[in-house]
């Protein structure tokens, strides 16, 4: 693939994410508004986590990828904090940002939101990138 992607992931597809997020280069942010439907939840009937995780873990990859290419970072550690659960039917704002990097790796940062702008979610990351193979 070349150039800058013009849909979602197929992962992000299979979540339901249905549009790409908005990149804000300068602040190095990606965001996505989601609405999770019956298939994301559990039998508490709330969403399921791992589905929240999935999520921000596939935006993440897409914020690294517009920033800096194909192949140039690999998740190497995740952790996902579930501060209150979320209904079903409930528009969800996923943000994630760099939140610091080096030569080696990329440490990204991220929350989910409500509509009410309440966190349910707290993420971060760190990637590994990729050497170049000539």
């Amino acid at each position: 693939m070349s150039g800058r992607p013009t849909e979602v992931t197929p992962f992000a597809r299979m979540l339901g994410v249905r549009e790409m997020g908005v990149l804000d280069e300068a602040q190095r942010t990606y965001v996505v508004c989601i609405t999770p439907t019956a298939e994301a939840t559990n039998f508490f009937h709330t969403v399921h986590g791992g589905y929240l995780q999935g999520i921000l873990d596939d935006i993440a990859g897409m914020l690294i990828f517009l920033l800096y290419g194909t192949n140039s970072a690999i998740t190497v550690l995740s952790t996902t904090h579930f501060l209150r659960a979320s209904r079903l039917n409930q528009p969800l704002k996923f943000n994630v940002q760099i939140a610091e990097e080096d030569e080696c790796q990329i440490s990204v940062t991220g929350s989910v939101c409500n509509s009410a702008g309440i966190q349910i979610v707290c993420y971060s990351s760190r990637w590994t990138r990729r050497t170049r193979r000539s």
